[in-house]
């Protein structure tokens, strides 16, 4: 058998391809004859067919000489071809060497180096090359693929011609200048610290008054480390890929949202600061929920959240008490605006005060239950509006050293009209302050101290009664002419302490005025109060201090009204007569404490 050796393998395939594929004829000839004789024995022949039986024997066993002859023929053909060359289906470097010698092998090798191109896939599918060319690429002999060869089995030629192949790696063979790869790796804008985002953990926050599991962010930081490595092992194994998300070079978190504690913790801090609490004041509303009960509770160096009791309740404590800081208006100095003098300052037993004791209980019971809820903070004392500091848009204004009223309804004015006031002294002046009306009656008699016999020492009837502090209310005063009404009358000859008003305007008044109208007394200019016209003073009687304050109010206006007070405006509807300017002045007398003054 003679072979071309340049067409060998090929030849050999084809003789192979061809004895296996075609019948043979004698053995089909043979095969019938046999049928034959075995027919004729059953039905008593003459022994022919052990003759025939024999012949069959030969023929068969012909048949397997010649095709064994012929299959060692092509496998030591295999053989002696593939003791040359690499067997089929050997890869080197992801270059195929079928069939090829080693030094064909190495010129195939050194032609895909010089070609090379490795091309890097970012996460974003980004995409950045780099050429062999670039970095000094090149293939150096070094007996690594005659080795490879010498390692090769010819005897195994078989695995390749049905489907085995072996793909093979090695190193030594690739050389490059690992400093120019660095530099072009490195100048990749992928690859500068200023571009790669930082991976965060996913963790618990608080996000729209709740807790909840944040995702973690991977962020597009690579360990430098991996890349380089994943780089050079790519180049030299002869991949022209690289994907860094799948070489797992980006650097991850180290938890994911995924992770059951995280949820857990979320839902119990939920738990906690489940409560919404909208407090009604006076400066609007003021809601307590999640979004502050959180920085209630206690976190550790870990970042993780618990509730401490004693700092929980100390909490509670510390928000009550400065809520009740910026509310807490009661007994102190409020902002009023005085008509026709802007802003003034007026202080009384008037206003807001927050009960902390009964508050913090409260809180600390609803906290505890994760109610929600919108209410008023328990009050000790409660102004009766909450809007304009307190004061409302219905109100009763007095100012003493203008000598003037002015009654205001759902924010518009209703009545004003000139007054006399309480004489500057301790025993008949007009405090300032802030009062409400105790009660309103038409008609009434004020009265003086009661003598032994059960009669007062005077009596004053009045068509329209309006106390308000103590003793001391709006009335009308017919005694009194109407040029006596908002002028300096009281300094000289002014009343026990009420607020005389001419008949027409306290009837106006009485009208309107109700105990939700809260009444404001103030000084707009500095004053004096002098020393008691009477030898001897009930205490109790119109609770006027024991000394004459001297020191001027905290604000003096300067401005002046926009109407004149001095002089107020005649009284359209009511004239005086002459029983009510009587020639002797009214009493002068102090009542007793349950009486009204004058």
């Amino acid at each position: 058998m003679g072979y071309d050796d340049n067409n060998f393998q090929e030849q050999l395939e084809k003789e192979l391809e061809n004895f296996m594929g075609q019948p043979v004829p004698e053995y089909q000839e043979k095969q019938e004859d046999r049928e034959d004789d075995y027919r004729y024995d059953a039905y008593g022949g003459d022994g022919s067919n052990n003759r025939k039986s024999g012949k069959v024997k030969i023929i068969v066993l012909s048949v397997l000489a010649v095709l064994f002859v012929t299959l060692a023929g092509v496998y030591g053909g295999y053989t002696y071809y593939y003791n040359s060359r690499f067997l089929k289906g050997t890869m080197i470097n992801n270059t195929d060497c079928s069939g090829l010698t080693v030094n064909q092998a190495e010129a195939n090798i050194r032609d895909q180096v010089e070609k090379y191109g490795l091309e890097l896939e970012f996460q974003d599918g980004q995409k950045s090359e780099i050429r062999g060319t670039d970095v000094n690429l090149a293939y150096v002999p070094d007996g690594s693929i005659e080795k490879l060869k010498e390692e090769q089995n010819p005897f195994l030629w078989f695995k390749g011609v049905f489907g085995g192949s072996e793909n093979y790696e090695f190193k030594a063979g690739i050389k490059y200048d690992e400093e120019k790869l660095n530099q072009i790796v490195t100048a990749m804008p992928q690859m500068q610290a200023a571009n790669m985002e930082e991976p965060s953990d996913a963790k618990v926050e608080f996000v729209d008054t709740r807790f909840q599991v944040t995702p973690e962010v991977n962020g597009s930081k690579l360990d430098m480390d991996k890349v380089m490595k994943g780089i050079q092992e790519t180049m030299e194994s002869g991949e022209k890929k690289l994907s860094l998300e799948k070489l797992g070079a980006y650097i991850r978190p180290g938890v994911t949202a995924d992770d059951k504690t995280l949820k857990a913790q979320a839902d119990r801090l939920n738990e906690l600061t489940a409560s919404s609490i909208t407090y009604q004041l006076p400066a609007g509303d003021q809601v307590l929920d999640g979004s502050t009960l959180k920085d209630w509770l206690t976190v550790d160096e870990n970042g993780s959240y618990s509730k401490d009791e004693t700092a929980w309740n100390q909490h509670i404590a510390e928000y009550v008490a400065a809520m009740a800081q910026a509310v807490n208006t009661y007994d102190t100095d409020a902002k009023f605006n005085a008509t026709g003098l802007g802003e003034i300052t007026v202080k009384g037993k008037y206003g807001f005060q927050i009960n902390q004791e009964a508050e913090v209980a409260q809180l600390t019971e609803e906290l505890a239950n994760h109610t929600v809820t919108t209410r008023k903070p328990n009050f000790s004392h409660e102004a009766l509006y909450y809007e304009n500091n307190g004061f409302g848009n219905s109100y009763v204004e007095i100012d003493l050293s203008r000598q003037y009223v002015w009654v205001y309804k759902d924010g518009a004015l209703a009545v004003e009209t000139g007054c006399v006031s309480g004489m500057m002294t301790s025993d008949r002046w007009t405090p300032p302050g802030i009062f409400t009306l105790t009660f309103k009656k038409s008609p009434s008699v004020l009265r003086g101290p009661k003598k032994e016999d059960g009669t007062y020492e005077w009596e004053s009837p009045v068509t329209y009664w309006m106390p308000f502090n103590g003793g001391i209310g709006l009335h009308d005063a017919t005694w009194r002419s109407s040029s006596q009404f908002g002028t300096n009358t009281y300094k000289r000859s002014g009343s026990h302490g009420c607020i005389n008003l001419p008949k027409s305007k306290a009837q106006a008044i009485y009208e309107i005025i109700d105990k939700s109208m809260p009444i404001i007394c103030y000084y707009s200019e500095p004053y004096s109060v002098g020393a008691s016209t009477k030898k001897s003073i009930s205490s109790s009687a119109n609770k006027t201090p024991t000394q004459a304050p001297t020191e001027a109010p905290t604000k003096t206006p300067t401005k002046t009204p926009t109407e004149n007070p001095q002089t107020p405006t005649p009284d359209p509807t009511e004239a005086p007569t002459p029983e009510q300017t009587p020639t002797d002045p009214p009493p002068t007398d102090t009542p007793a404490p349950e009486t009204p003054n004058e």
